[in-house]
């Protein structure tokens, strides 16, 4: 006889591939006694005459996910700006602040079950009036698959759109600063301003003009 255990659907599960041959002598009684049956399995346990069947639990994937932060074009300075990572569904599923060196560091994601899943990595707008604030979306999406044959982990593939185009890279959010000449719709003065700036040049054409009669 050949026993082994069927094969489940649950992909979660290694399931044990063993395969036992189990040798069964039957001998003839003596006199009015019972036969008897002699039970070899192949291959044995090594601690007993028995089969064993030893499943696992597969490994999953885990994925960690970065970003870079700059203000200015320099690495911003540690805890000085906050991000959100979205499920599909649009949950908050994590915020954290950058570290130092400007880098972005989120939980692991781990994965034990195979499909596609999306996530959307941004930036949380903060409250200081002279930063303008990058409004990026990067779209993270990760393909998870097992080969069910195997003893291997779950498998991850991760790939990342920005703002919907194909993206290559860390995901980096560039904030900036706010010009000092941004017009503040302040406007009042601008007619006095002109009129001193007049008032300075013919002052500068008379004094040339009083000099050259001077000459001559």
């Amino acid at each position: 006889y050949t026993i082994s255990e069927i094969k489940g659907d649950n992909e979660q599960i290694i399931y044990d591939k063993t395969v036992y041959d189990v040798t069964v002598t039957v001998y003839a009684p003596e006199g009015d006694g019972a036969y008897i049956a002699d039970v070899v399995y192949t291959p044995t346990d090594d601690t007993a005459q028995t089969m064993m069947f030893r499943n696992e639990t597969r490994e999953p994937a885990i994925v960690s996910l970065n970003a870079q932060k700059t203000l200015d074009g320099k690495n911003a300075k540690k805890n000085a700006f906050e991000f959100e990572l979205f499920d599909e569904e649009g949950n908050v599923l994590q915020t954290v602040s950058n570290g130092d060196e400007g880098v972005i560091t989120f939980q692991d994601l781990t994965f034990n079950q195979t499909g596609t899943y999306l996530y959307t990595l941004v930036e949380k707008t903060g409250q200081e009036e002279n930063i303008i604030y990058d409004e990026s979306e990067y779209t993270v999406i990760i393909d998870v698959t097992v080969d069910t044959d195997s003893v291997e982990a779950f498998s991850a593939n991760v790939k990342i759109e920005k703002d919907g185009e194909a993206y290559e890279g860390v995901p980096t959010f560039a904030n900036k600063t706010a010009a000092s000449s941004i017009d503040t719709g302040d406007h009042a003065n601008i007619g006095l301003y002109a009129l001193l700036t007049f008032a300075s040049f013919a002052v500068i054409i008379g004094f040339v003009f009083a000099n050259r009669k001077r000459l001559f």
